[in-house]
């Protein structure tokens, strides 16, 4: 067994067509709750958390924006962890 810290996962974002709707299922079929909403020049979006671990469902406004996936790209964008 290694003494070596473990990293941790902070955050899992998903890039998706309705941050709302997409949220509306989350909540009710795995009671996540609704901890901010984003509404920037980037991207808008919905944060949910289970109270450890922390997903954000974001629609991105420009392809450039989304980094490299495409603003109409639908799927994991990231995932985030602390080290």
């Amino acid at each position: 067994m290694s003494d070596k810290p473990k990293g941790r996962i902070r955050h899992v974002a998903m890039s998706v067509a309705d941050p709302w709707e997409t949220a509306a299922f989350y909540k009710d079929s795995l009671g996540l709750d609704e901890v901010a909403e984003l509404d920037g020049p980037l991207a808008e979006g919905v944060f949910l958390t289970d109270g450890v671990v922390n997903l954000a469902l974001l629609h991105f406004k420009s392809d450039e924006a989304a980094q490299g996936t495409g603003k109409d790209f639908v799927g994991l964008h990231h995932i985030g962890f602390w080290v």
